[in-house]
């Protein structure tokens, strides 16, 4: 079963990446966080429990492209609210 919101989820994600290819990145950090906004929180405190993801997106924001750097950004960002320490 989809989710009921999958196709927005689906444009949110697109634009926020189009925005940082656009240099844009306040609006994609927004379209980002409101994006995990639709997330269960049970769902990002196991996220931020994932040793082994948090070590990816690390190396993902130390990355050369900038779309993949700043999305990684932004996700880290994000989960220190739900207590990845960095």
């Amino acid at each position: 079963m989809t989710h009921p919101q999958q196709k927005l989820l689906e444009v949110m994600v697109k634009e926020a990446f189009d925005c940082f290819k656009r240099g844009d990145h306040e609006d994609g950090k927004a379209l980002l966080y409101s994006f995990f906004d639709k997330f269960d929180p049970t769902i990002l405190q196991e996220t931020a429990k994932d040793k082994k993801f948090i070590y990816e997106l690390i190396k993902a924001k130390n990355s050369d492209n900038e779309v993949n750097s700043m999305s990684a950004l932004f996700m880290l960002d994000y989960l220190k609210k739900y207590g990845v320490e960095l």
